[in-house]
């Protein structure tokens, strides 16, 4: 069977992302809440919304950077979260996470999330693709999404 081979690209200047590169995503992870350690939470999709080759991120700490052709729409939070990333990377601090949040209740309506509920964490990862094999690295959780606010933000199409 053929390996398979990831493209990855940067979604403001366009280029292939290639191998053993460093580069940085925001991805949506839609979960079924679990109701216990034991019975953790089930993932029912990942897709990224944003990634960032590193030379972009270190153009984002000083200027905006333009996403062409974005193919998912993006929150706001997701554009600010990359230039708070990469100012905090070049004064090299850590990042403040952009919204105060809680495990428990959604970061925009503060509707509580609770047992068996759909909801999706938005995170922004530190990446390195090798072959078929990706290392990432969490660097910030930007928000907890209620399954309503996602459909109304239109977070998963």
């Amino acid at each position: 069977m053929a390996e398979t081979k990831w493209i990855v690209g940067c979604f403001s200047c366009g280029s292939c992302i290639e191998d053993g590169r460093r580069y940085f995503c925001v991805q949506r992870v839609r979960r079924i809440r679990g109701d216990s350690d034991f019975n953790k939470d089930r993932i029912l999709d990942v897709m990224a919304s944003l990634q960032v080759c590193a030379p972009c991120m270190t153009k984002a700490a000083t200027r905006d950077v333009i996403f062409q052709d974005v193919p998912v729409p993006m929150l706001n939070l997701e554009k600010e979260a990359v230039r708070k990333l990469a100012q905090s990377i070049v004064a090299g601090y850590p990042m403040k996470e952009p919204l105060t949040k809680s495990e428990d209740s959604c970061s925009f309506c503060h509707t509580p999330i609770g047992c068996g509920a759909t909801y999706t964490m938005i995170e922004i990862v530190g990446s390195m693709q090798e072959g078929t094999l990706c290392e990432e690295e969490l660097l910030a959780e930007l928000a907890i999404v209620c399954e309503a606010c996602a459909m109304k933000y239109m977070v998963w199409l």
